[in-house]
Formats: structure tokens, sequence, C-alpha cells
């Protein structure tokens, strides 16, 4: 298994397009929209600009079984502080049973690079409600903080 942050380029968007539809098939956004529309050039214009970073994870293959992706920005309630919030935590259903640790690896690894190389004090995870990851979120000394809910307007 091999973690490391990437650039989103074409070359990643081409290896990433299925990996991004099966995420999407498998979790979605309940509430939110059924189909996936992925603004490319939204992407790298705020990686360019140092709010947004990826990861993946590759299995002994080279093929990516993982994707973490995270927003960075400065919360208006706290001018000194720096977050990162969750935009998209996956390992691929295959890769996650033969490798159950692999999304807490991800995470962890996140967690190092978005703390020391993009000065991140606060990591924000979101969880999709049909999962439970309340018990590797506390192991990750993670605090339940708010509860999301999502209307089509």
């Amino acid at each position: 298994m091999n973690i490391e942050e990437i650039k989103l380029d074409k070359y990643y968007w081409e290896k990433l397009k299925p990996f991004l539809q099966e995420q999407h098939d498998e979790l979605g956004m309940n509430g939110g929209p059924k189909e996936l529309d992925i603004a490319y050039d939204s992407y790298e214009y705020m990686q360019s600009h140092h709010v947004y970073v990826g990861f993946v994870v590759e299995d002994d293959d080279g093929e990516i079984v993982g994707y973490a992706g995270f927003t960075i920005y400065q919360h208006p309630h706290y001018a000194m502080k720096r977050f990162a919030i969750s935009d998209v935590l996956y390992i691929v259903p295959k890769y996650r049973e033969s490798n159950p640790f692999a999304i807490f690896k991800l995470i962890r690894f996140a967690e190092k690079r978005l703390r020391f190389k993009y000065r991140v004090n606060y990591l924000q995870l979101v969880e999709n409600s049909s999962k439970d990851l309340s018990i590797m979120m506390r192991r990750l000394n993670m605090t339940l903080s708010d509860k999301v809910y999502v209307k089509e307007l």
C-alpha cells in the first residue's frame, strides 16, 4: 500500500474518474444530487491556490484503491485557525475488506501532511450517513461536532 499527495491534473483526473463514480454509486450524497457532475476546473483552481489537497492510496500493483480530498479554509469565527474539511474519503470495497486499516492509515497520513505542510489546526471529517465510522473516529481522537442535513431547493 502506498499513500501520496497528488496534483489534480489530466493524468490523475483520468485515473480518478471511474474511481469517483464508484464512490458516488456506493455512497452518493443522501438527499443531494443523484448524478455526479465534477467541476474539474474548480478543483484545479482550488489546488493551485492551496485550498484543496488530494491523496491517493495505491495497491501493490499501482492501482488507485482509495482517495481523500480536503478543502482548507480560514474559519471566520476563529481567525487564527486553519481548518480542513473532507470532501471525499473512500477506499474501494474489495480493498477495504482485505485491508481494514487502510482508511485509518489514509487519515493518519493526511493528518500529518495537513498539519505540517498546510499548517492546518483542525480536521473535520464528514461521514456518510449510511456508514458508521464512530469507533474509528474515536480511535483517531476525533469528537462528534455537528450533523449535516440536506434539502433540495
